[in-house]
């Protein structure tokens, strides 16, 4: 860690934690707004969900690339090109008038939410002394917490007053601001290498894993048996050729020596079987609150919340 001063420190933290509520709130207004945007843009809930997919996917197939690129070019670095480029996905979204543009739109507020997810934490044990690491990661998890909470009901608010596409633009002038700032705010860390060092073959089997899987999935849902079956195919075969390809590699993208390790591979699947119960809920219930219940985006919001 850094020897930073108390203000320093307190800085620091407070631009991280404004762009990574942008980036949590961002992640559950867009559900609440499902039935609205589909409405307006005269497409079934089964296409609507894509404006999810394209952020999670986007998210999830980067995710553990960025956070190796942090380590070799500088956490800083990675997180305030994340800061923009999510900043400038959110505004590529309040301007999208059809799915397609904005489901892409979602895509690149994905990559830059993927930069910021992925760099936090090292940035967080790089400004925290060792004795004090868990006050820092605490005070991030609280807010994270509290955006995703208090999600559903500011898109619901914003809903009662404004169009869709303002749960998009509010983000750009905080985005831009809290952008300029973090080049004064953030510790500049050096990376422990260059991009050359950068493992892209291994960074585009995991996307190419999380990607075929996050597909093969979503064709099943459909009763799309034959691409589903592919998808999950490719997703398996990508795993494989990953793990063999890390065993290799002079500097792998991921140590996985740390999944033999009992508790944090039991922690790891209770992750991701909480998140998958989560995110169920969150997709689905807007459409029930909103369609079934004839609720309106404000009482859905709070309901979700």
């Amino acid at each position: 860690p850094l020897q930073l001063t108390t203000p320093q420190r307190r800085w620091a933290m407070s631009t991280m934690m404004v762009v990574a509520f942008m980036a949590v709130l961002d992640g559950t207004v867009a559900n609440v707004a499902l039935p609205t945007i589909a409405r307006e843009l005269s497409i079934g809930p089964a296409s609507s969900i894509w404006i999810i997919n394209g952020f999670q996917i986007a998210v999830t197939a980067t995710l553990v690339g960025f956070a190796s690129l942090g380590s070799l070019i500088g956490y800083a670095r990675v997180y305030r090109v994340g800061a923009v480029v999510f900043t400038g996905g959110s505004l590529f979204c309040a301007l999208s008038h059809t799915l397609a543009v904005l489901v892409v739109a979602r895509v690149v507020q994905g990559l830059g939410a993927s930069m910021l997810m992925s760099i936090q934490p090292a940035l967080i044990r790089t400004i925290y002394p060792p004795e004090r690491l868990g006050r820092g990661a605490g005070a991030m998890a609280t807010m994270v917490a509290s955006a995703a909470a208090a999600g559903p009901t500011i898109g619901g608010l914003i809903l009662a007053v404004a169009r869709w596409p303002w749960l998009f633009m509010v983000n750009v002038p905080i985005g831009i601001i809290d952008s300029a700032l973090m080049t004064k705010t953030l510790p500049k860390i050096p990376g422990n290498g260059n991009w050359r060092d950068f493992d892209g073959a291994g960074a585009a089997l995991a996307g190419l894993a999380l990607t075929s899987l996050t597909l093969g999935v979503e064709a099943v849902a459909h009763a799309q048996n034959a691409l589903g079956a592919t998808g999950l195919f490719v997703s398996v075969a990508s795993v494989v050729l990953f793990i063999r390809h890390e065993a290799r590699t002079a500097k792998p993208l991921m140590p996985l020596e740390v999944f033999s390790r009992m508790r944090f591979s039991l922690s790891s699947l209770t992750s991701i079987c909480s998140y998958t119960g989560q995110g169920l809920a969150l997709v689905s219930l807007p459409f029930y609150f909103q369609t079934t219940l004839g609720r309106t985006p404000l009482e859905a919001g709070l309901l979700l919340t």
